[in-house]
């Protein structure tokens, strides 16, 4: 096979880890519009809560109600969404919960299952970030490749996907160290 820095690994995903990657890319790509909503909702409240004082009709569990409980019910919806779009992937994904292994070198990444196999070159990567808890391998702008780095299991093989990743993917990468 190819000369140079390699690295195995092994990795079936579990839905604590899938979550999390969703409603990380759902701030990443949504947090204006979840910030704009939110701070609209708790706006809208406000100046409720002026009128009413204005026309001398104040309540204050209308005033708690309209500032406080509709900006975090809409937090709420938010976050339930995530959480329910994911419950729904990875039930009915059954690529998402099965046993892959991948191979990291110089040239680019090998990834098989039980039923299928591919080589990819770092080049066509449009993105990789770095979390504390995985890899994000971006293909394009929406759709993403998750390694929990657990499953690299040391600190030292973390590194060695670091240095491949900085080493082929430069600028695009978003690493932590």
């Amino acid at each position: 096979m190819e000369a140079g820095p390699r690295l195995e690994v092994d990795c079936q995903l579990q839905f604590s880890e899938f979550y999390h990657a969703l409603r990380w890319d759902a701030w990443r790509r949504f947090w204006w519009l979840y910030c704009t909503l939110i701070i609209g909702a708790f706006g809208f409240g406000m100046v409720h809560v002026f009128h009413s004082i204005s026309v001398s009709s104040f309540n204050a569990f209308e005033a708690i109600l309209y500032t406080v409980g509709f900006p975090a019910l809409l937090g709420g919806v938010f976050y339930y969404s995530v959480y329910r779009f994911a419950q729904q992937q990875f039930r009915t994904g059954s690529g998402f919960r099965e046993q892959r292994h991948y191979i990291f070198f110089e040239e680019g990444v090998e990834t098989s299952t039980s039923v299928s196999s591919g080589r990819s070159a770092w080049t066509l990567l449009y993105k990789v970030f770095e979390t504390r808890e995985s890899f994000f391998f971006f293909g394009s702008m929406a759709s993403f490749t998750i390694l929990p780095k657990r499953t690299l299991e040391t600190e030292d093989r973390v590194q060695l996907l670091r240095n491949l990743i900085r080493q082929n993917v430069g600028a695009k990468a978003k690493l932590l160290k």
